[in-house]
Formats: C-alpha cells, structure tokens, sequence
C-alpha cells in the first residue's frame, strides 16, 4: 500500500480501520480506494452486505473547495454458481436504499 502511495501520489481512503476488513488489512477483498490529497474525506459509512463471504462497501463524501460528491466502492458477488445473480441483485439494492434515504450529507 505504501508503495501505491509513494508512487502515484494519492492517498488511501482506508486509513481509518473501520474503513477496512480489520487491523492487518488495507481494504475490503481486494478493494482500496485511493483518492487525491487535495479531497478531504468529510464523511464515510461502512455497509454490510450479504454473501457467502462478508462483503462491504464503503461509501465516502469527498470535497475539495469547487466540489462534494460521493464514491462507493464495493466487490459484489462473482461467483459463476447461479445463485450468485440475485445475491448481486441483492446487494445492489441495499447500496440502492442506502443511497435513498432521507439523510443527506452535509444539508
């Protein structure tokens, strides 16, 4: 991770260790998230979603001085069994309700 840092400059949205699968870990799966220094994280939720391994997404309001947006970044079920398309289904629809709810960041 380190090494991701140093050279391309960005900086790992999972510093904070809610942010990863635990304390040895960068990420969630395989999953980091880099962003560029100049965005300021100013708010960020872990969301659980079902499978046959756990699986997360992690969503984050970034902002500069022009801007505020959000960026999830998740790893859905791939598997090749067919169960695997509803679990995608799913999953989708639980980033879809979070994304739906009356809270809005910063208003």
């Amino acid at each position: 991770m380190e090494k991701i840092v140093g050279m391309t400059g960005l900086t790992s949205a999972h510093a904070d260790p809610k942010l990863r699968r635990g304390s040895v870990s960068d990420g969630f799966l395989g999953t980091n998230l880099f962003t560029y220094p100049r965005f300021t994280t100013t708010h960020a939720d872990v969301i659980d979603l079902p499978g046959h391994c756990h699986r997360r997404a992690i969503a984050l309001e970034l902002a500069d001085q022009a801007r505020r947006f959000r960026v999830i970044s998740t790893h859905l079920s791939l598997s090749q069994l067919s169960l695997s398309q509803p679990l995608r289904i799913i999953q989708m629809r639980i980033v879809r309700q979070y994304l739906r709810r009356q809270y809005c960041w910063g208003t």
